[in-house]
């Protein structure tokens, strides 16, 4: 029987990641640091940090989620345990890349994620922001360290 590479890939996701981001509108390059910890055999919790850099000003960020798993659904949700993304995985990835897709509506504006696991050290999330007042795109690329 073949191994699941994904869920291999879960099981080793805590700890930290180096992170690069990519925002489309305002163009905006940032580098920032996230650590994954163990809440529970199949929950995590999220937390980036970071600074960039806009007109000479140092501005620093973070953001919180809770990632949970487990045979086929990967959600994250935001820090308030409002759900944010729900992934189903065919349980039958045996190699990489791994996509996962996901489309939510978040008032008039449509979010198109994908999440790309490329091996068991690096993985991208890409935005795809649309609606009435929105037209971006966000792409990070999350490397193990």
């Amino acid at each position: 029987m073949a191994q699941n590479v994904f869920a291999e890939f879960l099981k080793h996701f805590s700890g930290l990641w180096n992170f690069e981001r990519s925002i489309s509108k305002p163009a905006l390059h940032i580098k920032g640091a996230a650590t994954f910890k163990k809440l529970s055999e199949n929950t995590l919790s999220y937390h980036e940090y970071g600074t960039y850099t806009v007109d000479e000003i140092a501005y620093d960020f973070f953001q919180k989620r809770i990632f949970s798993y487990d045979m086929n659904v990967l959600t994250i949700y935001k820090s308030d345990h409002s759900l944010l993304h729900k992934f189903d995985f065919e349980s039958n990835h045996t190699s990489y890349p791994i996509t996962l897709n996901h489309t939510h509506l978040c008032g008039q504006d449509i979010y198109k994620c994908t999440l790309i696991v490329k091996a068991e050290q690096c993985f991208d999330i890409h935005y795809k922001i649309s609606g009435t007042n929105k037209d971006y795109e966000i792409t990070t690329r999350y490397t193990k360290d």
